[in-house]
């Protein structure tokens, strides 16, 4: 009895498929090797990174940093928030978002720090409080820069939540809005 190779039973199962397929209408000449052939020469090889380098996240000068109980200012504070947010710390960052609604509401970051309240909450998978925030955005802030990103993690909120048609019609919506 015949040993068969993975190359071979790769062969005999492409024979099979070939007529059944649309590939039927090629002929493979096992003589001529394809026109792309090129022999292995280890100068034709480059090296390729296993990843892409991504730039580090800025460190920003103002950690959290109080005068009288106060924060020494709104960017300061937010960008505080968006530190704890991609180191993980959920609540943390919650709780210095809502601390930053509370004292900046006219801020033009207040939509993003409710897209980031509700990115951590969905990050928990607390999807119906991140369904909230994500709310807010559109009754809130409806032409602010967060707009279209708070129409799809709304959607995904509602896939999470197994309610697939108003998650189908949020896609709708962000696809008519945002062509």
């Amino acid at each position: 009895m015949k040993k068969m190779t993975v190359c071979s039973i790769l062969a005999v199962a492409c024979c099979f498929m070939l007529p059944i397929s649309g590939f039927a209408q090629y002929q493979i000449s096992p003589a001529q090797p394809p026109a792309y052939y090129q022999p292995y020469s280890p100068q034709s090889i480059q090296p390729v990174p296993s990843y892409v380098p991504y730039p580090p996240y800025p460190s920003y000068s103002c950690q959290p940093s109080y005068q009288d109980g106060y924060w020494t200012s709104p960017q300061c504070m937010y960008q505080y928030g968006l530190q704890l947010v991609r180191s993980r710390r959920y609540y943390e960052a919650i709780r210095v978002f809502d601390e930053f609604l509370r004292s900046y509401p006219q801020s033009s970051l207040a939509d993003n720090a409710l897209y980031w309240s509700g990115e951590c909450y969905y990050a928990m998978k607390q999807y119906s409080t991140a369904l909230a925030y994500f709310q807010q955005i559109q009754y809130y802030y409806p032409r602010g820069n967060k707009m279209p990103d708070s129409l799809l993690k709304t959607a995904l909120c509602y896939f999470s939540m197994n309610q697939n048609s108003q998650g189908c019609q949020m896609l709708n919506e962000l696809r008519y809005r945002y062509p």
